[in-house]
């Protein structure tokens, strides 16, 4: 599923939009469609030690790398979602989803949304990927099911 889906629209997509904005030239040597063959060909139980990640690739070059930077926590690309939720996607709840529109569909309840998005505002709690949900829900509503 990731080989197909995350790996080409999401991680691939941002390397490429990140070193497009600063005038980069990436590469992916990890893709090397043997580098990918060798790895699907590797028993999943043997890719996992204890819970870790990336046990082949470690252990393959501790003697290269230095042990502090062997053993840096993976890090994702993560989009900054509750900053948006406060500024920029905050303003689409009024525009697509104003009190009549959701009472008259009844699907969701217009007052819990506001107080998630009031939290939210206020810091008291992330409801960023809740907040998120309605909005990804509601778009698919109007796409598919409206």
């Amino acid at each position: 599923m990731d080989v197909e889906t995350f790996l080409p629209d999401n991680l691939l997509e941002y390397s490429d939009r990140m070193s497009m904005a600063w005038a980069l030239e990436l590469r992916v040597p990890f893709l090397d469609h043997r580098v990918v063959e060798l790895a699907f060909r590797i028993p999943f139980n043997n890719k996992l030690n204890g819970g870790g990640s990336k046990v082949i690739l470690r252990e393959t070059f501790a003697d290269l790398i230095p042990e502090e930077n062997l053993r840096v926590p993976k890090k994702g690309f993560n989009v900054p979602l509750g900053a948006w939720m406060r500024t920029k996607l905050d303003r689409f709840f009024d525009e697509l989803l104003p009190r009549e529109y959701v009472e008259r569909e009844g699907i969701f309840n217009y007052d819990y949304i506001t107080h998630l998005r009031d939290e939210h505002r206020r810091g008291q709690r992330d409801n960023a990927y809740e907040l998120f949900a309605v909005l990804i829900f509601d778009t698919w509503y109007r796409k598919y099911i409206k």
